[in-house]
């Protein structure tokens, strides 16, 4: 892997997993732009490099055109670099399917996160780049992140006409469920004994508030699970 400088501010680390075998290794500081390194155990194991740049989705649609605050904006992936280590014998496609491209734009849209990466390591170019500022983030952290440890049940006030406070609930668990699942409106579901078809239309709700947000291609509900029609 890349050496690091003595100077390079170390890498935000967002977890992807729930034993920290998957996580997030995002460039911060002054020269950062947007870019983020991609670790699994078996992109370790193949000593391969997967990089991925993050860019506001405005930035792409034109309306945003100089620094400003753009912690209200989803991000999403635009562009992946991998390279292959020296123990691999080629590049394999099967590298390509190992890099879980909605759980990743679930991850860093979760509030905390996305505040962050907007405030300290996303750039505004819609441009591919080299790679510059730091190299820590190139490298598999010493110690990976797991998520939190968090209740997935969610306070429902009742009633048609629910308030944002009650969305917000579901955008968090949802996009903190889909970091690490493939399957987080049927976990959320389950654990708040209710039909999926009905976390599917919180989901909804929040995204047409822009409580939730993700890339406006990407789909509010899970894209692995079937829409079920179940009376409410």
């Amino acid at each position: 892997m890349t050496a690091a400088r003595a100077g390079d501010p170390s890498p935000y680390l967002i977890p992807l997993s729930s034993d920290g075998s998957e996580v997030l290794s995002v460039d911060t500081g002054p020269d950062a732009r947007g870019w983020a390194a991609y670790f699994s155990k078996t992109v370790t194991e193949l000593d391969a490099l997967v990089l991925l740049r993050i860019v506001p989705e405005a930035v792409l649609e034109g309306r945003l055109t100089g620094p400003g605050d753009r912690t209200d904006l989803a991000l999403e992936v635009r562009e992946v670099r991998i390279s292959t280590g020296q123990r691999a014998a080629g590049f394999a496609s099967s590298l390509l399917r190992e890099i879980p491209i909605l759980r990743i734009e679930a991850a860093i849209n979760q509030g905390a996160h996305r505040r962050h990466l907007s405030r300290h390591a996303i750039g505004t170019s819609t441009t591919a780049a080299d790679l510059p500022g730091g190299s820590r983030f190139r490298r598999p952290p010493s110690k990976s992140p797991t998520p939190d440890r968090r209740s997935l049940a969610i306070a429902d006030p009742g009633g048609y006409r629910k308030p944002d406070e009650f969305y917000q609930q579901v955008a968090d668990l949802y996009l903190h469920l889909a970091a690490v699942s493939a399957r987080p409106a049927h976990e959320l579901a389950a654990a708040n004994n209710v039909p999926v078809a009905t976390v599917h239309r919180w989901i909804r709700e929040a995204k047409v508030r822009r409580i939730l947000l993700l890339p406006a291609h990407r789909g509010g509900a899970d894209r692995s699970e079937p829409s079920r029609r179940t009376s409410t």
